[in-house]
């Protein structure tokens, strides 16, 4: 698919507003999906990783985690200070950890905590004559969040995922020995990816200006994106024109995703798996609807009929 849509589709994938999905087609600001989304992320950061190690990288989640669990509004006075705390650790630690998958985590606070900050600060001098408060300027944040991002994944500032992108679609000249792996390699494009579409789900969802365009990363994510399962998630695009957009994540699978059908308009998935299990998503909220079970061994195949109605699999159970 890749090679039909060509340099034009590589360029601009993952630069559009997220249009192909309902949920991400809001409007206003949704406090409760950011939550939902950057909880989500902050469980890859297991707690034996060596970034944990780094104080900076150990105080910035942590700090992120009493934002997320807080009851107050993230954009609470005593959530935005801790807001800045984040910042302050997030940046450091993305000059001192090692790993480009720890950068990544790193870079993603800092984006998270950069969006809110911003848009209270960048509304603190328009208060309201009759004291209702702040509104926060999300066009702003979410300019810089989409600028923030840009700076920070270059080929200068964040060599290995260019690296990684050159090795998925074969133009390297040679590899780094941490991406000889080809787990941690499509782990890392994987990782780039979501962080790509986090940034693109924050309100205003249709301000992607900004975003970074990077040629070489976008073209392994369309050639590759079939392949990037191997830590038992399902990455969604999307095709609009001449352009995709690899759109968002769906966990829950606990071994590599090995089928998929779409149906409904697009508005349901299965999905087949290593874990024997299939699944049904909701593809306009990003949810798991249903579970199979009955398999004993990988799902290998799947297909949707009469409608929607039934669904059939085949396994390496030999059923």
């Amino acid at each position: 698919m890749a090679a039909q849509l060509g340099a034009q589709a590589a360029n601009q994938v993952l630069t559009e507003a997220a249009r192909g999905l309902a949920y991400t087609q809001r409007d206003q600001y949704n406090e409760d999906d950011i939550k939902e989304r950057l909880l989500r992320d902050l469980e890859i950061i297991k707690e034996d990783t060596k970034a944990l190690r780094n104080a900076d990288f150990k105080t910035a989640r942590d700090a992120l985690r009493v934002v997320l669990a807080s009851n107050e509004s993230i954009t609470s006075p005593t959530n935005l200070r801790r807001l800045r705390l984040v910042h302050d650790c997030a940046s450091k630690a993305w000059n001192t950890v090692p790993d480009p998958l720890d950068k990544l985590s790193a870079l993603s606070f800092l984006v998270f905590s950069n969006y809110h900050l911003v848009a209270v600060e960048s509304a603190a001098t328009a208060v309201a004559s009759n004291n209702t408060g702040i509104t926060p300027n999300w066009t702003a944040g979410k300019a810089e969040a989409c600028s923030l991002l840009a700076q920070y994944v270059g080929y200068s500032d964040l060599p290995q995922l260019h690296k990684a992108a050159e090795e998925e679609v074969g133009t390297s000249s040679f590899r780094l020995s941490v991406f000889k792996d080809k787990t941690k390699r499509r782990k890392l494009l994987g990782l780039y990816a979501q962080l790509m579409s986090n940034v693109c789900n924050l309100s205003p969802p249709a301000n992607t200006h900004g975003l970074p365009k990077l040629e070489n990363v976008n073209a392994a994510l369309l050639r590759s994106q079939h392949k990037i399962v191997d830590d038992h998630t399902c990455y969604l695009g999307f095709l609009k024109g001449t352009s995709q957009l690899l759109r968002a994540t769906l966990m829950g699978h606990t071994d590599s995703v090995l089928c998929c059908a779409v149906y409904e308009n697009g508005k349901r998935a299965l999905s087949g798996s290593n874990d024997k299990t299939l699944k049904v998503w909701d593809l306009t909220t990003g949810k798991e609807l249903k579970k199979l079970q009955g398999h004993s061994g990988s799902v290998k195949c799947c297909a949707i009929y009469q409608n929607g109605n039934r669904a059939i699999s085949g396994s390496w159970d030999k059923t």
